[in-house]
């Protein structure tokens, strides 16, 4: 063959031996641990170890957002800390920045120490703050607690709670480098009253160079007890108050009363020991303390004429029973009638009109009387006299 023929099939030739090559070694297949192209570049093979579980894919998995109510208000306390002694009382301001709410928002303190109270309080709407009055009761312990928080909750039951961040309230005792301006103790030990009886207590000053006013309180007060503050006026060193029960207080007896006395200058507060006050009752008592009630008509005469009417009052004087009251006037002369009323609960006063239809006679009755009737009682008011007369 002439070498220029040769020259010209020199490249068929090659393509030829190549294709040759590759049918006689395919390529192998990727083994398990090298990386396979993928859309993803974080892809990989699983691998598959005898005794070892695979690890999880650290591809990114979708992830579902938790949704949650947004706050309506923001809860914020003043001051911080907050300073108490034993008997003492102070105030808390609470602000709220609404956030789109403009609803009441009820507020009750969380965490505070033993024997310290703390008052519910409610922003009305409208407002963005309040005062909330804490007291601590005369064995409260000195200290701090560092968790006290407020919580507030909307007028929507599905609304949640808000809570203020937590703030410091500090119980301290007078410093001993402060020497107070007075001393305060109550005469007598134990003082005792009946349901609906009044007794005197006197509380005395002991001045240590404080000569101005002394408000004066008591606290811890047995329930439905209760005393008027009083005034130790300057110079003074004793008041007489007074301590008054009332006709539902229940048998009870408290030993940790004390007096609150607070200079009019406010920079000084002083407590006094405890003394006792105790509500008794005899077997007397027992039985006139039933709730009952007594109704009495206003006007002792009544006069009609046949077609016209007229308004008479019922008093009730109400012993230990606070509710409702039906009023019915009975014994009425022929052709009278008398509107039916209700006492309310803690009502004492009901208005009746009493009316003489067309064919009313002339007629004097003298035994017509108001009947009141609760649940468990039933009383009736004194005579009174009604008297029908013809037009002249």
């Amino acid at each position: 063959m002439p070498i220029r023929s040769f020259r010209c099939l020199l490249p068929a030739l090659t393509l030829l031996v190549l294709l040759g090559c590759h049918k006689a070694n395919p390529p192998s297949a990727p083994s398990a641990a090298q990386e396979v192209p993928g859309p993803s570049s974080t892809s990989r093979a699983a691998v598959n170890i005898p005794g070892v579980t695979a690890p999880a894919s650290t591809q990114a998995s979708p992830t579902t957002l938790s949704t949650t109510k947004k706050d309506l208000f923001i809860l914020k306390v003043s001051p911080d800390p907050l300073y108490l002694i034993p008997g003492g009382k102070t105030k808390l301001k609470v602000a709220a920045d609404r956030k789109g709410y403009d609803g009441p928002i009820a507020l009750e303190l969380r965490n505070l120490p033993a024997d310290v109270d703390g008052q519910k309080g409610l922003i009305s709407p409208g407002n963005d703050q309040v005062d909330i009055e804490l007291s601590a009761g005369a064995q409260a312990k000195v200290g701090d607690r560092n968790d006290v928080i407020v919580l507030g909750m909307a007028s929507d039951a599905g609304n949640p709670e808000v809570s203020s961040p937590a703030f410091t309230l500090s119980v301290q005792s007078v410093p001993t480098d402060q020497a107070s301006g007075f001393d305060l103790r109550v005469e007598g030990g134990s003082i005792k009253l009946r349901p609906g009886g009044k007794s005197g207590v006197t509380v005395l000053a002991q001045r240590h160079g404080y000569d101005g006013d002394i408000r004066v309180e008591l606290h811890n007060l047995p329930a439905h007890v209760s005393a008027h503050q009083a005034t130790l006026a300057a110079g003074q060193n004793r008041v007489e108050m007074e301590i008054t029960a009332g006709n539902e207080a229940g048998k009870e007896e408290k030993t940790n009363v004390h007096a609150v006395g607070t200079a009019s200058d406010s920079k000084d507060q002083e407590v006094s020991p405890n003394f006792t006050v105790m509500v008794e009752h005899s077997a007397e008592h027992k039985k006139e303390s039933a709730p009952s009630f007594d109704l009495k008509v206003e006007e002792p005469v009544v006069h009609l004429s046949p077609g016209s009417a007229a308004l008479i009052k019922v008093h009730a004087n109400r012993k230990n029973y606070p509710g409702p009251i039906l009023v019915v006037i009975e014994n009425l002369p022929a052709h009278v009638y008398a509107s039916k009323a209700i006492l309310a609960a803690g009502q004492d006063t009901a208005v009746v009109e009493l009316a003489a239809d067309v064919l009313a006679r002339a007629e004097e009755k003298t035994n017509v009387l108001a009947l009141g009737q609760s649940e468990n009682h039933e009383a009736h008011s004194p005579h009174f006299k009604v008297i029908v007369r013809k037009k002249k």
